[in-house]
């Protein structure tokens, strides 16, 4: 299918922005065309079919897991504080001890 005849539904899933475009892959249920996934509309009908809402899953799980899950995403405070820290410190401390830096995605 030409990627003129495509709808909006149809737009791709970008896998990575550092992927480098490979070979296209064609399956029963996706496409790997330049790095990016095209999802079948046989999978798309599926996950429509099963996908639950935030409400419905919070109304049907037990208690306690209701009750842990703001405790445990809670966690995320303390690593970005860390992260904070780590960051002020190697900006001040690596230029003075001669430490080369070193980009944050490598």
């Amino acid at each position: 299918m030409a990627d003129h005849d495509r709808k909006d539904s149809d737009r791709p899933v970008q896998l990575s922005a550092s992927a480098a475009p490979g070979p296209e892959i064609e399956s029963r249920f996706y496409e790997l065309r330049k790095g990016k996934v095209w999802f079948s509309e046989e999978i798309k009908r599926e996950q429509r079919k099963r996908k639950t809402s935030l409400w419905r899953y919070i109304r049907q799980s037990r208690f306690f897991v209701a009750l842990t899950a703001p405790l445990i995403y809670a966690c995320i405070i303390p690593f970005l504080l860390l992260d904070l820290f780590v960051t002020i410190y190697q900006a001040f401390s690596f230029p003075i001890y001669g430490i080369p830096k070193i980009p944050r995605d490598s």
